[in-house]
């Protein structure tokens, strides 16, 4: 973690290191003229000197008779900079430090992008909308900003650079538009809240698929950011490096068989992680960065393979491994009747995942609502409705199963036709299984 956060540094100050310099000042911004000649960047003003307060940016500005439009926030434009030594009248940064009193900044639809470290450090900063003219979002545009709570991101936007969102402590959720086509995996480092992850759904590279809370590369089937509710999709087949670094806020994560390789740093910096359900039987040997920080956490895996898990690289930095005591099933119901599992109830006319034991017997309670009839129920397509004896199934399922529970009027005319029929079963069991 010191490591990333040098680098950060570094890297940061590489970026302010020719602010300095504006070319002219209205309305108390700094510009910068745009190679073009015909555009501007606003910029940053000078050495211990910075922009306070509630900052609105104007589409164009004339100086001189000329009259500029204002295309894109430069490098730092919004930091406050200090302890920088200058050499041959440039500059190389030495030391460095920010702070700002900056409390809201409002762009106009001409901005098209936030260079480097635009607002690190605007902590005044608490909500922002990007006009929806901003395609390109550069490294370090919002990092530290320890108190920005919402975003909204431009329908625009296409790239989000490494750490843009670096060490933005407040940030609770984000939502991917359908324009971004590249998400660097560094871009959400060190945001210990961040919860609630969405993305369009008509985006054609990524999907936060089963609402999971998580980006996913939609091709590669690859977790590429995790927040602190995000729930692994069946079928995710990686985990992404720094995934879900620095999320210190995350306590479980659950592991789908699916998973075939985690990457470097995929759970660094999750110092409170207590416990993780890994349901993956071919084991793979993964970085001993990958889970070095949870050092108080519990790995649970199937029960034949503790040995196999606690005798694998990276797996075995984990201080307690032990056996898997309950399994995850998916109930489908079609919200004409409740169903509890173990006495908590599953919310009806979803198709949810939840958790039974592995080690016992569970009970499955099917309650149809009034003029309604439990009409069948099926285990991984098998009808064993002939096992529910007085609505009520008890049943060991093992992991992955598939539970489909169809309650129908007493008439039991599912598909319309006049008559009961096995095609009205087959018609409310296809619907659900697609989602309809």
């Amino acid at each position: 973690m010191r490591t990333f956060r040098l680098l950060s540094i570094f890297a940061l100050l590489c970026c302010v290191s020719s602010l300095h310099a504006y070319d002219f000042m209205e309305g108390g911004l700094a510009y910068k003229i745009n190679s073009d000649s015909v555009t501007v960047r606003v910029t940053y003003k000078a050495k211990y000197t910075s922009y306070t307060g509630d900052i609105v940016v104007p589409e164009s500005v004339t100086h001189n008779g000329t009259t500029y439009m204002v295309t894109e926030v430069g490098r730092g434009a919004f930091a406050y900079i200090t302890n920088i030594e200058y050499y041959d009248g440039d500059s190389i940064p030495m030391s460095f430090r920010a702070y700002t009193t900056v409390t809201s900044v409002t762009l106009p639809t001409t901005v098209t992008k936030i260079g480097e470290a635009a607002f690190a450090y605007c902590n005044g900063l608490t909500h922002f909308e990007m006009p929806n003219s901003v395609t390109m979002l550069y490294s370090y545009a919002f990092a530290w900003c320890e108190n920005l709570q919402q975003i909204k991101l431009s329908e625009s936007l296409e790239k989000i650079n490494g750490l843009a969102f670096y060490y933005c402590k407040s940030l609770s959720g984000i939502e991917i538009p359908a324009s971004v086509a590249w998400v660097s995996f560094q871009a959400f480092m060190n945001c210990p809240m961040l919860s609630e992850i969405t993305v369009d759904p008509a985006n054609t590279v990524y999907d936060s698929r089963n609402n999971c809370n998580a980006i996913i590369n939609t091709a590669t089937n690859g977790l590429v950011i995790g927040g602190i509710s995000t729930v692994i999709p069946d079928g995710v087949v990686s985990i992404g490096e720094c995934a879900f670094m620095g999320r210190t806020n995350l306590t479980t994560i659950n592991l789908p068989e699916s998973i075939t390789s985690i990457a470097y740093n995929a759970f660094s910096g999750c110092s409170n992680l207590e416990s993780i359900y890994c349901y993956i039987t071919r084991v793979f040997e993964i970085s001993t960065s990958t889970f070095s920080s949870a050092t108080n956490a519990t790995l649970y895996v199937p029960r034949d393979l503790v040995n196999t898990y606690k005798n694998t690289a990276g797996w075995n930095v984990i201080p307690t491994i032990t056996a898997l005591t309950h399994n995850i099933v998916t109930i489908a119901s079609n919200n004409k009747g409740t169903i509890t599992v173990n006495g908590a109830e599953v919310t009806a006319g979803d198709i949810v995942e939840v958790q039974i034991s592995s080690d016992a017997n569970n009970t499955f309670v099917f309650t149809p609502r009034s003029g309604y009839v439990l009409y069948q129920v099926l285990v991984d397509g098998l009808d064993v409705t002939a096992s529910v004896e007085d609505s009520t199934l008890v049943s060991r399922l093992h992991e992955g199963a598939k539970l489909v529970v169809v309650f129908s009027e007493e008439a039991g005319d599912v598909n319309g036709d006049g008559g009961v029929t096995i095609e009205d079963v087959t018609t409310l069991i296809t619907k659900l299984l697609s989602g309809h």
